[in-house]
């Protein structure tokens, strides 16, 4: 299998993608990552934060780890590889944004991409 770099100078790193991913082509060719995340248990939702303005809204309780973790557990999280993922090392947990986008595509869930248009609104992406 052939493999092509791309150097992210932003980031100052280099990653092989295999050609035949075009999702993983996709978060890399737009420079997407994630910038924050936000996981509230009682609401059963975790926000990511995403560098373009947008948000990924996904449910806690399709992750088994997360969904029975505490809040206090859940608030330990750290990026990791320049954004594109996220680590709970209490949890021995690690979620990557190519999961996440794929989750929802998966599902077919409308709605669930969210752009923000400025700090107050939200509108929903279909």
């Amino acid at each position: 299998m052939h493999y092509f770099c791309i150097t992210m100078s932003k980031l100052k790193r280099t990653i092989s993608i295999p050609p035949n991913d075009p999702l993983e082509r996709l978060i890399f060719e737009r420079d997407l990552y994630i910038v924050d995340v936000v996981v509230r248990k009682e609401l059963n939702m975790m926000v990511i934060f995403l560098n373009t303005h947008k948000l990924l809204n996904l449910k806690i309780s399709d992750y088994p780890r997360l969904k029975n973790a505490t809040q206090k557990q859940l608030d330990k999280w750290k990026l990791v590889a320049g954004g594109i993922g996220i680590h709970w090392e209490e949890l021995d947990e690690d979620l990557s944004l190519k999961g996440f986008i794929n989750s929802i595509k998966s599902k077919g869930e409308r709605g669930k991409l969210v752009k923000l248009t400025n700090k107050k609104d939200m509108v929903v992406v279909e």
